[in-house]
């Protein structure tokens, strides 16, 4: 007693002896509703340890003060937090190391709390200390303690001695989990913390043991991530997994004020230490090598001569995969011939008033089904259109590869005028987005299909701010399916590739072949890698470039490289010069501009006439009037301004020479010739 200076207090019905900070009280009656309690501002501490000796290997954490009086009488070095079993001061570790500790033998009360209690300690110190979770005879009853123990040794002191060291130690296998649930728990139960102090424990806890199962991801453009090590798998700090596992893990709700705490201590870590590094969607071409996740955690590498089953993050390829997307098998040894068979044949290509016939449509489709694993050789991309009426099964195939590709859940967007939000969110979260029934007036469109081909970054406030920006780089393949698409302007139709498809005259259910293609899923994808394995191979040390008057030269080269591997280099050159002129067609074939030419030209005198930009547009307009055809041109300048707009689509049909000529001032002339 004179040890510890406990003394009486008749007026509070208590003992009451010092801690740090001021005065502790405990009640007389053990049955009293409360049973502790202290002077404000007294602030948790780790009780009895300023009277252990410095040097002092080894100590026992008991259940409360009267245990740690107990224990000192009986020369046992034994402290005890003042907030209840388990819960440490923020600087314990710190304050046991100065002692010079190494090893905590933690022996809490025989109830749900002490177990508890148990777990929360160990979590906290077992990375700084040997911690020694030790079991109370069960004879003690529930409740029961160490002062029991001292009790059942009718003050024997060695005894007590005795039977403490040989308390059986507790199999802690299997208990992280468990542990730093109940450690929080603790923390979020305890009345002497205030709310922020709190959150703030419970933070750093999740975090360091997020840590320790993986590490955080700073992404760039606001977007952070975590990697799970165990399962290779990377996870948004916002995602439902995320959330689910924090929830599983520690018993933080994403509902409830903790985790808002938590959010915005991740997205700090991450922001401030987390690794700074690219994160790809899908497929990642480099060095030479062509790494194509599973969804799985695991990632195929292909390195022209064989193809290896490897962990996402090897070589520093990081993938992130949609929780929708499901895992495939590359079959070894399978090679079926399905891919043309259900993916390319099938698609009801017509040559009927098009430039290019179906078979070379469908060199340009395979073309560019081979493309898409190769988004890092394609800065500017081309926008796939596949252009039909109703019942020709242009959004069927494109259903089938997203299904074939990502799985089951994966399908097409539809598309909303007021939806262009909705429309951003897509394109700069995915790696193939495609849109379905692309018809009606959508103002925003063509500015963002001009974009996205040219990979023109995406600048958008951020959400919930005034001035905040946040800026993305889209790398998406962007495919669409329309009947009357109304985005014909001259910098969207250079970047499309087109493709014609007529109504089908028998029908077969979209289920039944869709079933078709899934059922041999994992076959169609071994057919794929077994080719993009032969493509790799074919292109490395190929430095070689394509030149030409190709629109969409980045996709262009890469095709003919694929092309020439099948030998059909030649033939593609062809295809694609007539893709080229198939586009200036269905730009200008409603254009009066170009209407108007034809009939122009029809008159022999006009072939390589020059002429000022008024006498054309007087001439030009009443060549159309005279046939009934509208004319959209307000005035000379804005004539002037789509011949330069659509020269190069003009030069598919017309021999176009514009010349300056000084004659009151620098003024154009123009002169055009059929070809």
């Amino acid at each position: 007693l004179a040890h510890f200076h406990i003394g009486t207090d008749d007026r509070r019905q208590a003992y009451k002896y010092p801690v740090e900070g001021g005065y502790r009280y405990k009640a007389y009656d053990s049955s009293a509703k409360r049973k502790y309690w202290h002077e404000k501002g007294v602030r948790n501490q780790l009780y009895g340890l300023a009277d252990i000796t410095d040097g002092t290997k080894e100590i026992w954490l008991v259940n409360g003060e009267p245990v740690v009086w107990q224990c000192w009488q009986a020369g046992v070095p034994a402290i005890c937090t003042i907030f209840g079993e388990g819960t440490l001061p923020e600087d314990a570790g710190e304050q046991l190391k100065a002692k010079g500790i190494e090893r905590v033998n933690v022996v809490f009360d025989l109830d749900d709390a002490g177990e508890k209690g148990s777990k929360a300690v160990w979590a906290a110190l077992r990375h700084r200390f040997t911690v020694i979770v030790r079991i109370l005879p069960a004879e003690l009853g529930k409740g029961g303690d160490v002062g029991d123990l001292f009790t059942r040794c009718n003050g024997d002191e060695a005894t007590f001695r005795h039977d403490l060291e040989s308390l059986p130690q507790a199999d802690t296998e299997g208990w992280e989990d468990d542990a730093l649930k109940a450690q929080i728990d603790l923390i979020r139960a305890s009345g002497e913390l205030r709310d922020f102090e709190q959150r703030r424990l419970i933070s750093r806890l999740i975090i360091t043991s997020l840590k320790g199962k993986g590490f955080l991801i700073n992404a760039g453009a606001g977007n952070y991530f975590w990697f799970y090590d165990r399962l290779k798998r990377l996870l948004s700090v916002d995602g439902a997994y995320f959330l689910s596992l924090i929830e599983q893990w520690y018993g933080v709700n994403a509902s409830e004020p903790e985790y808002k705490y938590l959010s915005e201590a991740l997205r700090t870590e991450a922001e401030l230490s987390g690794r700074q590094c690219e994160i790809y969607l899908f497929a990642r071409y480099q060095d030479s090598t062509l790494f194509i996740s599973r969804f799985d955690g695991q990632v195929y590498r292909l390195d022209g001569d064989s193809i290896q089953l490897v962990p996402n993050g090897e070589g520093g390829i990081i993938f992130y995969d949609e929780p929708e997307w499901q895992p495939y098998e590359y079959l070894v040894g399978e090679n079926a011939g399905y891919l043309y068979s259900l993916l390319v044949d099938p698609i009801n290509f017509t040559g009927k008033d098009v430039g290019l016939a179906p078979e070379e449509q469908r060199v340009l489709w395979q073309l560019w089904l081979y493309s898409l694993f190769f988004e890092s050789t394609l800065p500017t991309k081309p926008i796939l259109l596949f252009l039909g009426e109703k019942g020709s099964g242009k959004t069927s195939t494109l259903r089938w590869i997203l299904k074939w590709l990502f799985g089951t859940r994966a399908d097409v967007h539809s598309l909303a005028k007021q939806k262009e939000d909705a429309f951003i969110t897509v394109v700069t979260s995915s790696y193939l987005a495609v849109f379905d029934q692309v018809d009606g007036r959508i103002p925003w469109l063509q500015d963002h299909l001009a974009a996205l081909s040219t990979g023109t970054n995406i600048a958008l406030r951020k959400l919930y701010t005034t001035n905040q920006k946040v800026v993305y780089q889209p790398r998406v393949f962007l495919a669409l399916a329309s009947r009357t698409p109304q985005f014909k302007r001259d910098d969207v139709v250079d970047r499309l590739l087109l493709f014609r498809v007529e109504r089908f005259h028998s029908f077969k259910s979209e289920r039944r072949l869709l079933e078709e293609r899934l059922r041999v899923r994992n076959e169609l994808w071994t057919e794929m890698l077994n080719d993009l394995n032969q493509i790799v191979k074919a292109l490395k040390g190929n430095r070689e470039s394509l030149t030409g008057s190709y629109r969409l030269a980045d996709w262009a080269e890469l095709s003919w490289k694929i092309a020439r591997i099948q030998g059909i280099e030649q033939e593609f050159l062809n295809i694609a010069s007539k893709l080229e002129t198939e586009k200036s067609t269905w730009l200008l074939e409603d254009d009066p501009l170009y209407l108007g030419l034809e009939l122009w030209l029809n008159d022999p005198a006009n072939e390589g006439r020059e002429v000022d930009i008024q006498t054309l547009f007087t001439e030009l307009k009443k060549a159309c009037e005279n046939h009934d055809i509208k004319w959209l041109y307000d005035n000379t300048k804005s004539l002037a301004s789509r011949i330069s707009r659509v020269k190069s689509n003009l030069q598919d049909f017309f021999e176009v020479n514009i010349k300056q000529r000084k004659q009151k001032g620098q003024r154009n002339v123009y002169s055009f010739k059929q070809r």
